[in-house]
């Protein structure tokens, strides 16, 4: 498998904001198998030290959300953003032939890579994928929905705690092969 479905929960919308988990989960979009998992809790104060921001207005939302997806805010076995990212390389590479040809999904293509990809510059790591091979969640969706008439929102039961970063790259991995599938048997293509 060679592509990977990418979750962050952070705690702004900026390109510059803080991660607090990383989530992921390799997996087929031709078949909808999922593979290895990944998941990481991240200290605020590692990525406050590198630059990275807090938005009122997000703290504000977290304080909404259910007591399960706020536990990520004071997780025990948080760990320093640096290591966090370079653990998620490893990942990439132990789990690939070859890092070059991931495919990395995130939910928006200003959102998940882009943050991902700024945390990354700003510790002085490679990034473990080509920028070139970054997928956009919100396009299959789109196509889904106006080709297909398939909406993940009301189509695909979520499973797991929402905001939680591998409970819902698991959800977009299920919902992305299923919109993958359906388009290529309408395009008379095997997927």
């Amino acid at each position: 498998m060679n592509n990977v479905m990418l979750d962050i929960e952070t705690l702004g919308t900026s390109k510059n904001a803080a991660i607090i988990s990383i989530g992921a989960v390799f997996f087929n979009p031709a078949t909808g198998e999922l593979g290895n998992e990944f998941y990481k809790t991240i200290r605020q104060d590692s990525c406050e030290t590198i630059g990275l921001e807090v938005d009122a207005s997000t703290l504000k939302w977290w304080s909404e959300q259910s007591e399960e997806a706020r536990a990520v805010l004071n997780c025990p076995n948080a760990t320093h953003i640096a290591l966090a990212l370079n653990d998620f390389y490893l990942w990439i590479k132990e789990n690939t032939t070859a890092t070059k040809h991931v495919e990395i999904w995130g939910n928006g293509s200003s959102f998940d890579c882009a943050i991902v990809d700024n945390a990354y510059r700003r510790c002085a790591i490679n990034l473990p994928w080509r920028y070139a091979n970054e997928r956009d969640v919100r396009t299959i969706v789109a196509l889904g929905r106006e080709l297909l008439q398939i909406d993940p929102k009301y189509d695909f039961p979520f499973v797991g705690t929402a905001h939680n970063a591998l409970a819902d790259a698991k959800h977009q991995a299920t919902y992305v092969s299923h919109i993958y599938q359906a388009l290529a048997a309408k395009c008379g293509g095997a997927a």
